[in-house]
């Protein structure tokens, strides 16, 4: 660890920080975990445990909001330099968006109808809703990394740049499967709603990424 990284983490400010995004992050992987599980049962037909999992997001969704608000007032009242104080501002706003994003997937989720679309559309969804949880806690691992070795947090960095790339990939798969939702059995209402739900979980990804694009400003200050 190099001397300037030791002299930022000595602030236990900026330790205890740091500490609350990672919980905050470990309710973010958590919502996705979640996500996986309610996708899986919406795809068996299987409504009411979907609907369970789908309300323990919204729980998890609300706890991590908390968190953010705790950090912003941590951060307010701190005496961290205005430069750092912005970048994790910024950075705590990011977190944050992930989440948003996640609850937001799980709200749409939680009224579509997919027991009727095609598996091959399907399985690719999984594939997608997987890439995105593997994104979030590459992102919640370079965190962890930031408060022990920079050079290691910077390569869980690219580690989401590379999973984000593979999910922009799948979602061109999707979307180029989109025709398949004018079957009679699926009603052009729920084909809006499928697709607004893979473009939520493509924007969880674009969180993640914009978030470990903050995490490498904030790596490169304290290296």
């Amino acid at each position: 660890m190099s001397n300037s990284l030791l002299s930022w983490v000595a602030k236990k400010r900026n330790e205890k920080i740091l500490e609350m995004m990672n919980k905050h992050l470990e309710l973010t992987t958590g919502t996705l975990d979640k996500l996986i599980d309610s996708y899986r049962l919406k795809v068996k037909g299987i409504e009411e445990e979907a609907k369970k999992s789908v309300t323990k997001i919204k729980e998890m969704e609300k706890e991590a909001d908390e968190i953010r608000r705790k950090i912003a007032i941590e951060l307010t009242k701190s005496d961290i330099p205005p430069s750092e104080r912005t970048d994790l501002m910024h950075l705590n706003r990011r977190l944050d968006m992930i989440t948003d994003w996640v609850n937001g997937a799980a709200r749409i989720l939680a009224i579509v109808q997919l027991n009727n679309v095609s598996k091959a559309l399907t399985n690719l969804g999984m594939e997608m809703v997987e890439l995105a949880r593997d994104c979030a806690y590459s992102v919640k691992k370079c965190l962890n990394k930031l408060l022990k070795d920079v050079k290691d947090a910077l390569e869980s960095a690219d580690e989401v740049e590379r999973l984000e790339e593979k999910i922009d990939e799948k979602y061109l798969e999707v979307r180029k499967m989109y025709s398949s939702l004018e079957e009679p059995n699926v009603k052009a209402s729920e084909a809006i709603l499928i697709t607004q739900f893979f473009d939520a979980v493509e924007q969880v990804a674009d969180s993640c990424e914009n978030t470990i694009d903050l995490i490498r400003i904030i790596a490169v200050r304290i290296a």
